[in-house]
């Protein structure tokens, strides 16, 4: 983590989801930051969509996202799975999605929150 790091929409960083319960993710696993207004709200703060290689449940809310950089493999980013999380979790950037993957979060985003 980088103090004072300002994130970036669409940035995708390794992040530390335990202690988790129940059926929530645990361990480490990627993210995308959905929102950089959130860290610039308040700077202890970002907003997230993990992404997981457990294949694609909801095509509505999820996305493909193919691997690149430091992210090794083929990944569904999870975008109905919104989450505000101290910056204290995320650790390193290991890829970033591009212009047009950015526009199809935006749009699944504004159709879960129903805008």
């Amino acid at each position: 983590m980088i103090k004072n790091r300002k994130y970036k929409i669409g940035e995708i960083y390794l992040v530390r989801f335990h202690p988790a319960a129940g059926a929530e993710l645990k361990r480490y696993r990627p993210a995308a930051i959905i929102s950089g207004k959130i860290n610039g709200a308040d700077p202890r703060f970002s907003l997230i969509a993990p992404l997981t290689t457990g294949g694609m449940i909801n095509r509505n809310y999820e996305m493909m996202i193919k691997r690149r950089n430091d992210l090794a493999k083929d990944s569904t980013l999870l975008v109905w799975y919104l989450r505000t999380v101290d910056i204290r979790r995320i650790g390193e950037r290991i890829a970033e999605l591009n212009q047009s993957e950015v526009k199809v979060m935006k749009r699944k985003l504004k159709n879960l929150l129903d805008f």
